[in-house]
């Protein structure tokens, strides 16, 4: 049973939201994903021996706009998170980007985006990391913002 393999991570973190508006899947194939999507994390989390924090995984569409997500966000679908080192320090996420490049092929992720606090400028802090899925093959796609 896949929740049994989810040791570090609840369906509130998954479904986490600031915004106040209902946040709760409306379809099967999207609770799949949120529970798929912990698995990976978890997986993730096994590896850096380190908490994670999940800032979003699943958005509904409501949501999504309201953050103003791109309107083809893999969050709508569950198949990606917003995460950071749980201790908040530089070092960690960076170590935690890190871990995420190298795992890129094994993991089949997307897309892994580094937000840093200076947009762009990949040397500046990092806010948070993005790492989606995909249902198709995976672009293996890094970006900075």
């Amino acid at each position: 049973m896949i929740a049994k393999e989810i040791k570090n991570f609840t369906l509130a973190e998954m479904l986490v939201t600031n915004t106040g508006l209902p946040n709760f899947p409306s379809t099967l194939e999207q609770l799949e994903n949120v529970l798929e999507t912990a698995k990976r994390l978890q997986t993730v989390r096994n590896l850096f021996g380190r908490a994670i924090r999940v800032n979003s995984v699943y958005r509904s569409r409501l949501v999504n706009e309201a953050v103003d997500g791109s309107k083809t966000s893999m969050h709508l679908q569950a198949l990606a998170a917003d995460i950071c080192a749980y201790s908040g320090k530089e070092g960690d996420n960076r170590d935690l980007y890190s871990l995420l490049e190298s795992m890129m092929k094994e993991m089949q992720i997307d897309q892994l985006i580094m937000y840093n606090k200076k947009a762009g400028d990949k040397s500046s802090t990092i806010r948070f990391i993005h790492v989606g899925w995909t249902v198709g093959t995976p672009r293996g796609q890094k970006l900075f913002k």
